[in-house]
């Protein structure tokens, strides 16, 4: 069966049985081992950037617990301020308040020595009309004293030169 000649037919599907049976198992062989190579070759390039990544990642955990703590920083900066806010407000209205107090009582004792001065003045305006009145009187009996007088001289005049 060596020596004797295959025909075409025989020939073709030898050959596509060789080719199911060898061939494309190394067919599949080669491509799963270039998957392989190629797995290969992207884990190292992958292992190669996991340093860096490792690297930018506690780059970043650092900036992120930079980020906490200033964060934290404000709010106990805000904290204290508010309430550094609310003291000065506090103290400001406790001012006011003491201020219109003051003012009230520099009123009232304002009034007061007004209303004191007021009624001083009307008093001595009293006296002084009692006075006024009272050499106006004065001055009244004295003025009749004197026409008295005047007349008691004419009359005594007139008489001499009458006689």
């Amino acid at each position: 069966m060596a020596d004797e000649l295959m025909d075409l037919n025989t020939a073709v599907d030898l050959a596509e049985n060789y080719r199911t049976k060898v061939a494309r198992p190394f067919e599949r062989l080669a491509e799963v081992l270039r998957l392989a190579r190629d797995s290969q070759q992207l884990v190292t390039a992958y292992s190669a950037q996991v340093p860096v990544l490792e690297a930018e990642l506690a780059h970043l955990e650092a900036e992120r617990q930079t980020a906490w703590a200033s964060v934290a920083a404000a709010k106990e900066y805000a904290l204290r301020e508010t309430v550094l806010c609310e003291q000065a407000a506090q103290a400001v209205t406790a001012t006011l308040n003491q201020h219109k107090v003051d003012s009230r009582r520099e009123a009232d004792g304002v009034a007061a020595g007004l209303l004191a001065e007021r009624q001083r003045l009307e008093a001595e305006q009293q006296l002084l009309r009692q006075r006024l009145t009272e050499e106006t009187a004065a001055a009244q009996a004295r003025l009749d004293g004197l026409k008295a007088e005047y007349e008691q001289l004419m009359a005594n005049i007139r008489s001499k030169f009458s006689a």
